[in-house]
């Protein structure tokens, strides 16, 4: 009769990594106009979102941005 380590025949699992994690911060310089609508958003990347008014209705734009 032979013998058989069970210890040796279990395979050992391998240690699961640790998730990185990543900070992002980035800053937003919002421009309001006198009556403190948002007229622009700019973002520390370059990105930006500027906003005007159709003076007939009154209502903002379709914001345009360019990266």
């Amino acid at each position: 009769m032979s013998r058989v380590d069970v210890a040796a025949c279990i395979p050992t699992p391998s240690p699961t990594p640790e998730p990185t994690l990543k900070v992002i911060a980035t800053t937003i310089d919002y421009t309001y106009d006198p009556l403190y609508r948002l007229t622009a958003a700019d973002y520390d990347s370059g990105e930006f979102f500027h906003y005007t008014l159709r003076q007939a209705q009154g209502r903002p734009t379709t914001p345009w941005a360019t990266v």
